[in-house]
């Protein structure tokens, strides 16, 4: 199975830093109308409305970042497409391209957008919307999401710290051995190894946080 990590290049997405600056109704316009001349599209077919929940581009608070975002996912779908590329020319030079099926599989991540078949669409995490003013749930819904993250990142040490007390402590009372360094060696050693194994869930979890507050804090400005 081949397998590739839909994830920009740094160099990949400084390519395209800017050139969305004029604006998702410009570059939207521009496409459909080069959809049209390759014959793609039909000519009589006129491009839809924008979406009523997103603004013109002259009233985005957050040009830059909204820049960066679709400067992101422009790499992503390069990526994407240099990955297949790279897999059918492998299946070709083995001569068995005409004998395999592809199949492309990706997960689209969450929605973005709110949906009225969810409990009180407008109102769940209003924190969210932007412009809006945190609401009660919404602090409590912060507060759960903090509460969560420090038993994430604490959980998995504190549980193994106190598993291996717990299994020494048994140890030295059933064998009369009460050597101080016997119940300190294994514990630091085991919490240490737990650490190296356990940071790279720990540290993507907390950017991931991070990120989201920010975002949030932005979007109360």
């Amino acid at each position: 199975m081949y397998k590739r990590q839909l994830q920009a290049p740094q160099s990949d997405i400084e390519e395209n830093l800017g050139q969305y600056m004029k604006g998702w109704d410009y570059t939207r316009t521009a496409r459909h109308e080069q959809l049209k001349k390759l014959k793609i599209l039909d000519s009589k077919w006129e491009i839809t409305p924008r979406d009523s929940a997103v603004p013109e581009w002259k009233n985005s608070k957050h040009q830059n970042w909204e820049d960066l975002r679709m400067s992101v996912y422009a790499a992503q779908i390069k990526i994407m497409d240099q990955g297949i590329g790279k897999l059918l020319d492998t299946l070709k030079n083995l001569k068995i391209n005409d004998n395999t099926i592809i199949m492309f599989l990706s997960d689209n991540g969450g929605c973005a957008e709110f949906l009225m078949e969810d409990p009180d669409p407008l109102n769940k995490y209003k924190l969210m919307d932007m412009g809006a003013k945190m609401t009660f749930d919404g602090n409590v819904d912060m507060h759960q999401m903090a509460f969560w993250q420090i038993i994430l990142a604490a959980g998995p040490v504190l549980l193994i710290a106190l598993a291996i007390g717990l299994f020494i402590g048994i140890f030295q009372a059933a064998t009369s051995i009460n050597e101080m360094t016997l119940s300190f060696v294994p514990k630091v050693i085991i919490v240490m190894l737990t650490l190296l194994l356990t940071a790279n869930f720990v540290f993507i979890s907390l950017s991931d946080y991070f990120n989201f507050i920010f975002e949030q804090i932005s979007a109360l400005n």
